[in-house]
């Protein structure tokens, strides 16, 4: 609802696509970007940070497409937070790494089904 009567129901109905396009946007920097709190309130602070979590977010999808590797953002990040410190040839190292475990999960034994016996037979 609105107090703008100045305002027809197209312009109101645009307004409130147009913010809740907003709110996407900042719904997606949340989740995509680990921006859950922004630090200024000044509007050109907000800018910035906004601005170096996109670049950073830009440049991890960089490094992870130059690299080809089949895992997702995320786990890629991880590994990325994890190798920080270390050399980045040890980094491609564990990203390029072929898994040790070759189980598929806890096989069922099948439960043998008990034949009915007649009652009348001794």
């Amino acid at each position: 609802m609105t107090t703008r009567w100045d305002l027809s129901a197209e312009q109101i109905m645009e307004l409130y696509r147009h913010r809740w396009m907003i709110e996407i946007f900042f719904k997606w920097v949340k989740q995509h970007l680990k921006l859950p709190r922004i630090w200024s309130t000044k509007p050109q602070g907000m800018c910035n940070q906004i601005f170096l979590a996109l670049a950073a977010y830009g440049l991890a999808l960089i490094l992870q497409l130059k690299s080809r590797t089949k895992k997702t953002l995320w786990a890629f990040l991880r590994l990325m937070r994890a190798y920080m410190y270390k050399s980045y040839n040890e980094f491609l190292r564990e990203l390029n790494r072929t898994k040790r475990k070759t189980s598929h999960g806890r096989k069922k034994i099948p439960i043998p089904e008990e034949k009915e016996t007649a009652f009348g037979e001794i």
